[in-house]
């Protein structure tokens, strides 16, 4: 009996040593990693491949002078807007020619010129662009995301911007404006600029106000106090319908979608609101819907800072002689 309680004891003794060992193993993993993440978080390695980039394409005599680039959290403050946006941290090269034809976070950002948005140019086509200057915009006034954070995922709000936005987002992570996808980012046009206007900068959103005219969307519903009321008003649609869904969560049909309320809501309408009138009056199409969701997403409260027209771009900072030109032009 005594040799089987002893061995019973070192039997147990065994298992405690090895969930200790484990333990110990766990926690100085643990350590490990967030003293890594601390002292070397994500944005540092991009940086320095920035340098290293930047490096590469420097002549000779500014070689010794870009490899003395601090590495360091970079932020643009917008003070009329009380918005701090972090992205150049990561993307260093949004506003330097050099770096045209990159892959991100180390591309520099397309230019807008009379003709619309490109993304390879040269250094002349650079100079005369139609300027959106990041000192004076920043980014998330046209990308939305989480200008103050400091990691890609939480400043885009998710790894995939085509995943569904759910409540656990906002809830659980602060997130409140995900990044939008890029060809939805026209949207954003709409809170400085009149898509009625001439505006090269934003086909697709300039094409959603065109549907949502020919499909009369202001005779049920009310827009900037013209319209009807027997739909919802669709003012505010861009925040108020923000990816928002009975508690998030919307048809399986449109899961793939980012903003998949406002496009259920246009394919099938009786999905969200019982016996919807518009069900029998309106048949769009899958691409007419995606487009009409751009020009609702840009329905938000106005910006009064600026509200522009491609006409009257030449009030906005940094706006130049050429460029004045190049639009009366045009």
């Amino acid at each position: 009996m005594k040799v089987h309680k002893a061995k019973e004891t070192d039997r147990v003794e065994e298992k405690f040593y090895i969930w200790f060992v484990l333990l110990i193993a766990i926690s100085l993993s643990l350590i490990i990693y967030y003293t890594i993440d601390e002292y070397y978080p994500e944005w540092v390695s991009y940086q320095e491949k920035y340098i290293e980039m930047q490096t590469e394409r420097s002549a000779a005599d500014r070689k010794e002078f870009v490899l003395a680039t601090p590495l360091k959290v970079r932020q643009i403050w917008l003070p009329k807007w009380n918005r701090a946006d972090r992205c150049v941290t990561c993307h260093m090269g949004v506003d330097n020619p050099l770096m045209v034809g990159e892959e991100n976070p180390y591309k520099a950002h397309p230019i807008l010129t009379k003709n619309g948005w490109k993304k390879t140019y040269s250094l002349d086509e650079y100079k005369k662009r139609l300027r959106h200057d990041f000192p004076v915009f920043g980014c998330t006034i046209c990308h939305e995301g989480q200008g103050r954070a400091t990691t890609k995922l939480d400043a885009h709000g998710m790894e995939n911007l085509y995943d569904p936005y759910t409540e656990s987002e906002a809830n659980e992570r602060g997130i409140l404006r995900p990044m939008l996808p890029v060809e939805i980012t026209q949207a954003s046009c709409g809170k400085c600029h009149d898509p009625k206007d001439r505006f090269p900068g934003a086909p697709e959103l300039m094409r959603g106000q065109a549907l949502a005219e020919e499909y009369e969307c202001i005779g049920c519903h009310t827009i900037k106090k013209e319209g009807g009321k027997d739909g919802p008003e669709l003012t505010t649609a861009g925040t108020k319908f923000y990816n928002n869904a009975r508690g998030g969560i919307h048809n399986k049909r449109f899961q793939s979608r980012r903003f998949g309320f406002l496009y259920e809501s246009l394919l099938d309408p009786s999905a969200n609101i019982d016996d919807s009138i518009m069900a029998a009056a309106v048949e769009l199409s899958e691409e007419e819907a995606a487009t009409i969701v751009v020009y609702l997403l840009s329905l938000q409260e106005p910006i009064s800072l600026y509200n522009a027209s491609m006409d009257r771009m030449i009030q906005l900072p940094g706006y130049r002689e050429t460029e004045k030109e190049s639009v009366e032009g045009s």
